[in-house]
C-alpha cells in the first residue's frame, strides 16, 4: 500500500420479543459506525498517500411489530425507520467534503376476516424515502435534497373450494 491506512468499525444488533396469548410484539434494532483512512487520488498522479482523508458511516434500523388474533380475525401493525448516513473529508484534496443520508420511514396495517370457507384480507401501507448529498470542492458546492411518498392499498378474497370423488 501507500501508507498506514486503516478501519475502525462496530455495531450492535438487539432483538426483543413477547407473545401473550392473543398478541405479540417484536423490536428490532441495528446500528453501525465506521470510520475508514484512506488514500487520495490526485489527478495526473494516481493515488497518493493522504493521511487526512477520512471516510464516516453510520447507520440505523429500527423495526417494531404489533400483532393480535382473535378467533375469526388478524390484525398486524408494523413501523420502520432506516437511516444511512456517509461522508468523505479530504481537507487538502480537490474534493473536500462528500456526504450523504438516506432516510426512511414505513408503516404497514394488515387485518384479516375468516369466515367458514372464506378469508378477506386487507391492507395498507405508507412510506416516505427521503435523500440528501453534499458535495464540495474547488468547482464549488453542489447537491440535492428530495424525498418522495408511496402508499398503497390492496384486498385479497380467498374460498376454500372442497371437491371430491363420487
Amino acid at each position: 500500500g501507500l501508507g498506514a491506512d486503516g478501519v475502525e468499525q462496530s455495531s450492535v444488533g438487539a432483538r426483543a420479543g413477547w407473545t401473550g396469548s392473543s398478541a405479540r410484539a417484536v423490536l428490532l434494532l441495528t446500528l453501525f459506525d465506521a470510520t475508514t483512512e484512506i488514500d487520495g487520488f490526485a489527478f495526473g498522479r494516481g493515488p497518493v498517500d493522504d493521511a487526512n482523508q477520512t471516510q464516516d458511516s453510520r447507520g440505523l434500523q429500527l423495526a417494531g411489530r404489533l400483532g393480535w388474533e382473535g378467533t375469526r380475525w388478524e390484525l398486524d401493525l408494523t413501523a420502520s425507520r432506516s437511516d444511512q448516513r456517509l461522508e468523505t473529508l479530504d481537507p487538502d484534496g480537490f474534493t473536500t467534503f462528500f456526504g450523504y443520508r438516506a432516510d426512511r420511514d414505513e408503516i404497514d396495517l394488515q387485518a384479516s376476516l375468516r369466515g367458514a370457507a372464506t378469508t378477506l384480507t386487507g391492507g395498507i401501507e405508507t412510506r416516505l424515502e427521503a435523500a440528501r448529498t453534499e458535495s464540495r470542492s474547488s468547482f464549488g458546492n453542489r447537491g440535492f435534497d428530495d424525498s418522495t411518498r408511496t402508499t398503497g392499498a390492496f384486498a385479497h378474497v380467498s374460498r376454500e373450494v372442497s371437491a371430491g370423488w363420487h
